[in-house]
C-alpha cells in the first residue's frame, strides 16, 4: 500500500493521473476550512472574492490537491509551492525548482478535480461534467471544425451528447497541453473518433504548423457522470504509460 510519505517518481514518459471526487463525504466542511486555513495569504484572498459556494469549495480543494500532488514526488512541503502562468494562463510550478522538469496539468467540474502531473513532457488534461450536455450541434457547428460538426450531425440523436463531450474533453487537453489556451481556434484542428477510443486521430490545419504523429490522446469516464481527456506528445516511437492515482487520500491525511 502506498504511504502518503512515500516519494514518488516519475520514469522517462510517464505521466500520473490523480483523480478527486470532490463530493467524497470524508471532505466535509470542517477539512475544507482547515485546508483554505492552510494556503498562502494570496491564495486566501483570491477566495474570499468568490461569490457562491460551490466554486468556493472547488478552489479550495484544486489548489490544495495541486500542491499536496506536488508535494509526493519532492521533499517540498505543500504550503511552500509558489505559482506563475504564462500569457496564455496556464499554470506552472514559479519555485521551489527541485525536479527538473516537473510540470502539472489540473482541470475541475461539478464534482470532480484531476491533476495531470509528469516530468519533460508537454501535455493537458480536461474532465466535463456530462450532465451538463446542452445544444451540443449548435455548439460544434459554431466552434468546432466542419468535419466534427458533420460527423456529430450524422450521429443518432441520443447519441450526440455522448460525442459532443467526447470531443469537447480532447479539444480542451490539446489546447492546454500547447499552453496556448482559446488562442488555438477550436475549429482549426479535428478529431476522429470512428476507429475507437483506442485509435483517436488528429488532423491540423496548415496554420498550427503541429505534426499529428506526435501526439497521443486518450479517453475515459472516471465514474458514470464525468467525461476526461488527456493529450500528449511524445517523441518519435517513445513509449508512454499513464498512471492512475487516487488523490482522495492525499486530501484526508
Amino acid at each position: 500500500m502506498l504511504r502518503v510519505n512515500d516519494i514518488l517518481t516519475l520514469k522517462s514518459g510517464e505521466l500520473h493521473l490523480w483523480l478527486l471526487p470532490d463530493d467524497a463525504p470524508t471532505l466535509d466542511e470542517a477539512r475544507v476550512t482547515q485546508m483554505l486555513e492552510a494556503l498562502p495569504k494570496g491564495e486566501q484572498a483570491r477566495h474570499a472574492q468568490f461569490v457562491v459556494r460551490r466554486p468556493k469549495r472547488e478552489y479550495i480543494l484544486t489548489r490544495t490537491l495541486v500542491r499536496r500532488v506536488l508535494s509526493r514526488y519532492t521533499h517540498v512541503l505543500p504550503s511552500a509551492w509558489r505559482f506563475t502562468a504564462n500569457e496564455f494562463g496556464r499554470p506552472a510550478i514559479a519555485t521551489p525548482h527541485v525536479l527538473a522538469g516537473l510540470d502539472f496539468n489540473v482541470s475541475h467540474t461539478g464534482g470532480m478535480i484531476v491533476c495531470l502531473v509528469g516530468q519533460h513532457l508537454e501535455f493537458g488534461v480536461d474532465v466535463e461534467d456530462r450532465q451538463r450536455a446542452r445544444r451540443t450541434v449548435d455548439i460544434a457547428e459554431r466552434f468546432f471544425s466542419p468535419r466534427e460538426a458533420r460527423a456529430l450531425r450524422s450521429l443518432p440523436d441520443h447519441a450526440q451528447g455522448d460525442r459532443f463531450m467526447e470531443l469537447w474533453t480532447l479539444k480542451e487537453a490539446y489546447i492546454k497541453a500547447r499552453g496556448m489556451g482559446l488562442r488555438i481556434p477550436l475549429a482549426h484542428f479535428s478529431f476522429e473518433l470512428s476507429a475507437g477510443p483506442d485509435a483517436i486521430a488528429i488532423a491540423f490545419e496548415p496554420e498550427l504548423q503541429d505534426d499529428a504523429s506526435s501526439w497521443r490522446f486518450s479517453l475515459s469516464r472516471p465514474s458514470q457522470r464525468h467525461q476526461l481527456a488527456w493529450a500528449v506528445r511524445v517523441k518519435g516511437g517513445d513509449a508512454l504509460f499513464v498512471k492512475e492515482r487516487d488523490a482522495l487520500a492525499l486530501l484526508c491525511d
